[in-house]
């Protein structure tokens, strides 16, 4: 578990782990679709792998719909999501972490 300094309230902080956080947005929205609130994102964006091609890289780098995920890595995105390497964010967008 990490904590994390909120981005709006300087006195303020949330507890972060892989799977979970403890601000009002990854407990009342995201965890309810399995995303990830944006103190899970910095957390995991400083810890990203650099497993990755620079292809997938430049792929979701800006985030893309899972439509065009889907066209493009098929059944590899159930992968890339294990490994924590991108992340679902909201119902239509994958970004990398």
């Amino acid at each position: 578990m990490v904590t994390v300094q909120s981005d709006s309230n300087p006195n303020k902080f949330y507890y972060v782990t892989i799977s979970s956080c403890t601000c009002p947005d990854f407990v009342y929205r995201q965890a309810k679709i399995g995303g990830k609130c944006k103190h899970m994102l910095k957390l995991f964006g400083v810890m990203k792998p650099k497993r990755l091609s620079n292809e997938v890289i430049e792929f979701f780098k800006d985030g893309v719909s899972c439509h065009e995920a889907f066209e493009k890595y098929g059944v590899k995105l159930d992968i890339l999501l294990e490994h924590n390497l991108i992340v679902k964010v909201g119902v239509d967008k994958y970004y990398l972490l």
